[in-house]
């Protein structure tokens, strides 16, 4: 009977101290979300069948964290889900709201797909009273075996995790590879015919991402999982490296190349008078942009396989897979030597780990070696400037499909002196505090889509004004012209404008005196940064420069009687030169500004922080005018 009580005692004592403890993170503002517990066993049948399955209970504090209540489960022809009961309570466990899989909308998950079976079921409950528990369960079988899962149980900031484990089950024999981050080495079981494989987190608090570094793998655990060998659709592969999968994604591309020459008469009228590859691939290029257009085409395993060059070239769209190809195909005809090229695109995405060898792309784009240089072409826009890769597709690896197998390479990096914005600034200053004001800026390189600025060159009048406005905090203003500059047909592109303005507050008048704010015509893009510790590496991705000439003429009656000093400040982190010239009533600041891309140890951001900090404040720094009439 003592030791049952003690049992009792203990029960009731640790009960009571979850319930604190819980009560305690429901009322702390540090999250939004607190996951209970999450169970995901990731179960290795054979390379054609995989199922996983999910089971989590979580509360939801508030309306910041309201989308972790809509359920979204995809599912294809390769994905079939077989389960699925969404349970909400609230926090006492009285049953609100129940869900099974008849409950969920089914809708195409297509997007602006022009063809796609890929589909989804949904779940959007519609409770709004917080908080309250949401409990999940759901299964998905899957036949192939390109893509095994990532566990990423706190995916964002604000999440608390109490307790979650992934679990692999692998019946195959088939040497199941994991990459992991922030977790320690899983729990490896023997038994028999299968090997299991657990991960388990516990009372893992929430994270807030820091400053210039917004890269999950440094603050969240996360493990890839990927196969060695595998099949899809009947087609085997092996992805031991990139070279076998290369061969697998070289397989699906033989025979596709069935355009016929006679098809391409006009095309070959024009390349026929070229004898340079170089510029032969440009003209190919745009033949490409001015004769097809982009549609995404996603069935089976189309996902990643391109449709024919001679269906591309009938139709005349395609998606990337597609036109990538075909581009591929029209530059073999004439003896230029290209590659198929897959690659994870996206401004700000993770970079595909050289060393652990995954199917985790999402487009497609060509590659050109061309005179010791390598042209990377995208294939998808009627509108990107020849060879120009911009933030979407550049200074990332990529795997290059050649007919030896895959190989890695590195898209081209856009150097800060290759990214260079160049701007001449006239504001002559009006006695009543307006002024006339001349804006000449160029844009080099990536700063062409500064502002989505590059995009104007489809747009019309209207829209081309309207960006000026909104672009640009220059205050109450009026738009008298404004003229876009040619945008060039080169790899590092260069494009630009000019316009005519009148600012009608450019000076603020304080007794005698009048302030003007040079700082507004200069786009740093930086924010300034706070005292706090600093934990992770500083990531800068995209360095660049900027050039401006700021000439201000004043009235007769108006006086400097303050101005910004020159000043010259170096770091490793990049550069902030100033220098003034005046006389006969007139003020010209120079100010060059280089932000060197990199990546920094978290021991040196209170330097960084100096540095970032001092360029605001010498940015912001105001001319003093005196008014002596």
């Amino acid at each position: 009977m003592k030791s049952l009580s003690i049992y009792l005692f203990a029960i009731i004592f640790y009960s009571n101290a979850f319930s604190q403890s819980l009560e305690a993170l429901i009322k702390s503002k540090n999250s939004d979300l607190i996951v209970l517990r999450d169970e995901t066993v990731f179960e290795i049948l054979s390379e054609n069948e995989l199922i996983i399955s999910r089971k989590y209970n979580a509360i939801i504090k508030n309306r910041y964290a309201s989308d972790y209540k809509n359920i979204y489960l995809f599912y294809d022809q390769f994905r079939e889900i077989t389960f699925a009961e969404v349970t909400i309570s609230d926090l006492s466990g009285t049953v609100l709201e129940k869900f099974k899989i008849k409950d969920f909308n089914d809708v195409s998950a297509g997007g602006g797909s022009l063809a796609d079976d890929s589909r989804a079921k949904i779940l959007k409950p519609t409770l709004s009273k917080y908080p309250f528990k949401i409990s999940v369960s759901y299964e998905l079988k899957k036949s192939g075996s390109l893509h095994y899962p990532i566990w990423n149980p706190q995916r964002d900031e604000k999440i608390y995790i109490k307790s979650s484990n992934f679990v692999v089950l692998d019946n195959s024999n088939n040497s199941f590879r994991y990459n992991s981050f922030n977790l320690a080495d899983p729990e490896i079981e023997d038994l028999g015919n299968t090997t299991s494989y657990k991960w388990e987190v516990e009372n893992i608090s929430p994270f807030k991402y820091e400053d210039y570094n917004y890269n999950i793998e440094d603050y969240a655990p996360i493990v890839y999982t990927a196969p060695t060998t595998f099949q899809m659709d009947g087609l085997k592969g092996d992805m031991t490296n990139w070279n076998s999968f290369g061969k697998w994604m070289q397989q699906l591309n033989e025979g596709k190349n069935d355009l016929e020459i006679q098809q391409l008469n006009s095309l070959t009228n024009l390349v026929s008078k070229i004898d340079s590859d170089f510029e032969k691939t440009k003209i190919v290029y745009d033949y490409l942009q001015s004769s097809t257009h982009y549609v995404s085409i996603q069935l089976g395993i189309g996902g990643w396989q391109p449709f024919n060059s001679a269906f591309v070239h009938e139709k005349k769209y395609g998606d990337c897979k597609a036109l990538s190809f075909y581009a591929h195909s029209l530059l073999e005809h004439y003896g230029i030597e290209s590659y198929y090229t897959l690659i994870r695109a996206g401004n700000y995405s993770a970079e595909v780990d050289a060393s652990f060898p995954n199917a985790h792309f999402n487009h497609a784009i060509l590659s050109v070696p061309i005179n010791q240089d390598t042209i990377f072409l995208e294939c998808t826009s009627q509108t990107k400037p020849f060879g120009y890769m911009g933030k979407f597709t550049s200074d990332r690896n990529a795997l290059m499909i050649t007919e030896n197998g895959g190989k890695i390479i590195h898209t081209k990096k856009y150097t800060p002196e290759e990214n260079v914005q160049y701007s001449k600034i006239g504001v002559m200053l009006q006695p009543n505090g307006a002024a006339k004001v001349s804006l000449d800026r160029n844009f080099n390189g990536l700063e062409i889509d500064n502002y989505r600025f590059r995009e104007l060159y489809a747009k019309g009048e209207s829209e081309v004004n309207k960006w000026l406005t909104d672009s640009y905090t220059l205050g109450d203003m009026s738009i008298i012209d404004f003229e876009l500059k040619q945008l060039t047909n080169e790899v590092v592109p260069q494009a630009g404008f000019k316009a005519n303005i009148v600012t009608n507050k450019e000076a603020k008048r304080i007794g005698s005196r009048w302030f003007i704010s040079p700082g507004k015509y200069f786009e740093s893009y930086l924010d300034r940064l706070p005292d706090s510790k600093r934990t992770k590496p500083i990531r800068i991705r995209y360095g660049y420069s900027q050039v401006d000439t700021l000439k201000y003429t004043f009235p007769e009656n108006l006086f400097p009687e303050s101005r910004p000093k020159a000043v010259s400040i170096i770091s490793d982190y990049g550069k902030y030169i100033r220098t003034l010239k005046e006389g006969n009533g007139e003020m010209t600041i120079i100010r060059e500004f280089v932000f060197n891309d990199g990546v920094y140890p978290a021991e040196e951001y209170d330097h960084f922080k100096k540095f970032i900090n001092a360029v605001i404040k010498e940015d912001n720094r105001k001319i003093v005018l005196l008014d002596k009439t």
